[in-house]
């Protein structure tokens, strides 16, 4: 059982400061619904508090400044808490709209996420069912219109089962056997 501090409400605190007004792609929603969803999973799977806290803020240096947002998480919370956030991102661009092509940051963090620690798996697995889910949500509302939502359009599907591949080893089989079904139910679209 992970034991939470002080640091555990400051991060809630300041997720909701930095993804202020940031919407969720498909709903619309308050964006850091996302992160909550993400953070109450990998509690239930934390081998420690950073890993809670990464998990919160696993998002923050992808969409709210890159490497100076990274560094102030090592900053605030210490290098753990910031090497979890840095392997769950694929991109530290400063601005979020100056990423490099949808494939290609793909394919790289695909590639890292295979040789990703086992807690920053866990994040990234949680991260993928909550968007998963949220999906399977909307596609049942929206019907396939839902893939105009994304950069790479159906081919979320691929990365999706890509990431299901190289997250699973080592990771708790709960987590992989999720991840999976959510896989499955998706290419079934």
């Amino acid at each position: 059982m992970v034991e939470l501090t002080s640091r555990f409400q400051e991060v809630l605190a300041w997720i909701c400061e930095i993804h202020a007004g940031q919407r969720r792609k498909m709903n619309h929603d308050p964006y850091v619904s996302h992160l909550l969803r993400v953070g109450g999973m990998v509690l239930e799977w934390a081998e420690d508090e950073d890993e809670a806290l990464a998990a919160l803020l696993h998002d923050a240096a992808e969409d709210c400044g890159g490497e100076a947002i990274l560094e102030e998480i090592r900053l605030r919370y210490g290098e753990k808490t910031a090497r979890l956030v840095e392997q769950c991102s694929d991109s530290l661009a400063a601005d979020p709209e100056a990423k490099r092509p949808w494939r290609e940051r793909k394919e790289e963090h695909i590639a890292r996420a295979a040789r990703a620690e086992a807690g920053a798996r866990k994040i990234m697995i949680c991260d993928k069912i909550d968007n998963m889910r949220s999906m399977l949500c909307q596609l049942e509302q929206d019907g396939e219109k839902v893939f105009s939502h994304f950069k790479g359009g159906r081919e979320i599907l691929w990365y999706f089962r890509a990431m299901k591949e190289v997250l699973s080893p080592g990771i708790p089989e709960p987590l992989a056997r999720e991840m999976g079904q959510y896989v499955e139910m998706l290419e079934k679209y």
